[in-house]
């Protein structure tokens, strides 16, 4: 599939959601095809680009605050789930480097479409260590490849993160 048809799959996920009021989701699909824009050409590019600057633009601020309430949870989830444990299987893995890697994707689309930082401290520090400290051990690291080769293979978006370049130790 050509990139330009997955901005418009992926935009499409984006308006059902946002009809339904699933706002957190919705501006997730934002965020990934914020950040892949440079993969577009020319006019495509600045096409897409102008798109999202208008729904980021027209969002509002009460939008924003949930949000930034669902960056809270994620990353409270994943926190949680990294502090009770210390053997995980793949999918575990899986799912929260995804939500690791869409973190950063809202932070980023938060800051530079709607001119927001995030103001709740989010426990990144905590979370960033443990997940440097699983992908270094001998135990988990070839789950760490395995979840870092699905998503690059299934996101269906050139994403671009340190967290799919993690176990080059």
């Amino acid at each position: 599939m050509m990139l330009e048809e997955t901005f418009i799959e992926r935009f499409r996920e984006y308006e059902y959601l946002w009809q339904a009021g699933e706002y957190f989701g919705a501006v997730k699909r934002l965020a990934e095809l914020s950040h892949c824009l440079s993969g577009l050409n020319g006019q495509e590019r600045n096409d897409w680009s102008e798109r999202i600057k208008f729904f980021a633009s027209s969002m509002p601020k009460e939008t924003i605050t949930v949000l930034e309430n669902g960056l809270v949870r994620d990353a409270e989830s994943i926190r949680r789930i990294l502090s009770i444990g210390s053997r995980w299987n793949e999918d575990e893995i899986l799912a929260v480097l995804g939500m690791r890697i869409e973190i950063d994707l809202m932070l980023s689309f938060l800051h530079e479409h709607c001119s927001h930082n995030v103001t709740t401290p989010l426990p990144l520090e905590y979370i960033d260590e443990r997940l440097v400290e699983l992908a270094k051990s001998k135990e988990h690291k070839r789950h760490f490849r395995w979840a870092i080769g699905m998503m690059k293979k299934n996101w269906g978006l050139p994403i671009d993160s340190e967290w799919l370049r993690l176990p080059a130790t």
